[in-house]
């Protein structure tokens, strides 16, 4: 594993360093770390790829909030195995996934949207296929993976490619909450853990649809992703009942801190830098290639 992460690393610094030595880069100035336009988020999904399960170090059992060893190496193995096998999109979400803020939607957020004719005029040049044409589900905004970008009175929906996870704020109203969650009068419960997305609310009802979008938008997604609702406590007026398609698991708070740890891959961890702190050694790096290979190609010798 620490072979494989020092594989990623050097491969991205000899590309970003061919890139500064034969093109017109190499006129920037040494201190500036120049990315090319297509490549601007390398850096990021490198360093997202080091902190991913598929790669990061295993947390040893009874470290933290691990309870056995995390990830164990039948998960590592069967994600790596998902992930060599789905489409580049999902593979992406392995790495780095996507956080959406429900409770700061925009109005069309949720809603079915069909594209007309006049919306693919400004399409490239052979997407305009019927495909395009389907009708699907608005998605909010995706907002960066970092605890700084979580609010405690929000709402957010983190997808990271395997599975869904609600991330209820602890200062969530409880009036947001009964339109989020559905409610029962049936004291028949089958499962005491197992709640429902209401679909009798206008907010309930989008968050649903937004949950099917996301399910449903990947052809590659083998598997069909959980719900699972992290919070510190549910709100003593939801009720759970028979699961269906919209029912949600609720996480311990044994797990609710190692799973949010897991996914939000842009803040630095006990193993990995922070983002900033990646690019300033990632340009240490380039430079001094850059410098090797000029300083040889000047004294004829490689």
């Amino acid at each position: 594993l620490q072979s494989s992460r020092d594989i990623a690393v050097d491969t991205c610094v000899e590309i970003l360093s061919c890139y500064r030595l034969y093109t017109s880069a190499k006129k920037s100035p040494p201190a500036q770390l120049v990315l090319p336009e297509s490549l601007q988020l390398l850096p990021l999904l490198i360093l997202s790829l080091r902190k991913s399960s598929l790669l990061r170090p295993a947390l040893a059992k009874g470290l933290g909030y691990a309870q056995s060893p995390s990830p164990t190496c039948d998960d590592r193995c069967f994600q790596q195995h998902y992930a060599m096998n789905v489409s580049p999109a999902v593979a992406t979400l392995l790495v780095h996934p996507n956080v959406y803020c429900l409770t700061s939607m925009e109005s069309s957020d949720g809603t079915m949207y069909t594209p007309s004719p006049v919306d693919m005029k400004n399409r490239s040049m052979g997407s305009s296929d019927e495909v395009d044409y389907e009708p699907y589900i608005r998605l909010p905004h995706p907002i960066h993976p970092s605890m700084s970008c979580l609010n405690d009175d929000g709402i957010h929906l983190i997808d990271d490619g395997f599975s869904l996870y609600l991330l209820v704020g602890n200062r969530v109203s409880g009036e947001k909450r009964n339109q989020l969650f559905a409610t029962t009068n049936s004291n028949t419960s089958h499962n005491s853990d197992c709640l429902d997305i209401s679909t009798t609310s206008d907010f309930g009802e989008k968050v649903g649809n937004i949950i099917h979008q996301l399910r449903t938008f990947h052809e590659s997604r083998f598997t069909y992703a959980p719900l699972v609702v992290l919070s510190d406590s549910l709100d003593s007026t939801v009720h759970s009942h028979t699961p269906t398609e919209n029912a949600i698991e609720s996480s311990s708070n044994n797990s609710y801190e190692g799973i949010l740890l897991n996914l939000l891959v842009d803040d630095p961890t006990s193993h990995e830098k922070g983002y900033v702190d990646f690019l300033c050694s990632l340009h240490r790096q380039i430079r001094n290639k850059v410098m090797s290979e000029t300083y040889a190609e000047t004294h004829g010798g490689f």
